[in-house]
C-alpha cells in the first residue's frame, strides 16, 4: 500500500507541475499580448504639440561681417611628411 501512495503521489505531482507550466505559458501568452496591444495604441495617437514650421523662413545676412580668416598658413601646418 505504501508503494501505491507514492506512485499516485509521484503522480499529482506531475500532474501539478504540468498545470503549473501550462498556467504560466497562457500567463506568458496574455502578458505579451497586452504589451504588444498598449504598445500600438500608444503610438497611435497624432497629438504633435509642436508649432508648425514655417515653409519658407526669411533668412536675413549681416553684410558689415568680414569673411573668416584662414589660419592654415599654408606650408607649415604642424604635420610632418613621411620621407621617400
Amino acid at each position: 500500500m505504501a508503494l501505491r501512495l507514492s506512485f499516485l503521489d509521484a503522480q499529482n505531482r506531475r500532474e501539478a507541475k504540468w498545470k503549473m507550466r501550462k498556467l504560466k505559458q497562457i500567463l506568458a501568452v496574455i502578458l505579451m499580448t497586452s504589451v504588444i496591444g498598449i504598445g500600438a495604441f500608444g503610438q497611435k495617437k497624432d497629438d504633435d504639440k509642436r508649432p508648425p514650421k514655417d515653409a519658407n523662413p526669411v533668412k536675413v545676412r549681416d553684410k558689415d561681417k568680414p569673411p573668416p580668416s584662414n589660419n592654415r598658413g599654408g606650408k607649415d601646418d604642424g604635420k610632418k611628411k613621411p620621407d621617400h
